[in-house]
């Protein structure tokens, strides 16, 4: 089954989401409909690592588009000097706007300061449910927190 993505058929995208067992990490991410893509959206702060098993997306031969870092982008177009199916399984790949590295353990931080452990957390939204929005923290005793981005991250937007 063919699902329509962007303007052509994908059959699915890569990204990278929150981490469903430690959502304040990120991970990477296959997703086969509009709703699972939206459903991984919002900033990811800290360390993610979306081509972790980028040649075995290859060795499937089925179309695909990426959302990546410009760096990660960087390195498929690297690959795609040497490995054609890069560029006949890649139909579109999209950069957002990287500030360059975070660091997780302000994340951390953030957290313990509110008494919680990264264990403690069942969502957290760098910004909330919107951009711009406040850091939210859920935790899994049904605590919420929130703060503003730079607290989060350590630098201001």
């Amino acid at each position: 089954m063919e699902v329509y993505f962007l303007a052509g058929a994908e059959d699915f995208i890569l990204h990278v989401a929150a981490a469903r067992e430690k959502p304040m990490r990120s991970e990477r991410h296959l997703s086969f409909d509009r709703a699972q893509v939206l459903a991984g959206a919002g900033s990811r702060y800290g360390p993610a690592a979306p081509l972790t098993d980028f040649v075995s997306l290859l060795e499937l031969g089925r179309p695909f588009a990426v959302i990546a870092k410009p760096c990660d982008l960087a390195a498929i177009r690297s690959l795609a000097r040497e490995d054609p199916r890069v560029d006949r399984l890649i139909r579109y790949q999209l950069a957002f706007v990287c500030g360059g590295a975070s660091v997780f353990a302000k994340s951390l931080e953030l957290v313990q300061g509110f008494g919680l452990e990264e264990d403690d957390v069942a969502m957290f939204r760098y910004r909330g449910m919107g951009n711009p929005g406040k850091t939210r923290i859920e935790a899994k005793d049904g605590r919420v927190f929130e703060v503003r981005i730079d607290a989060a991250t350590g630098r201001e937007d």
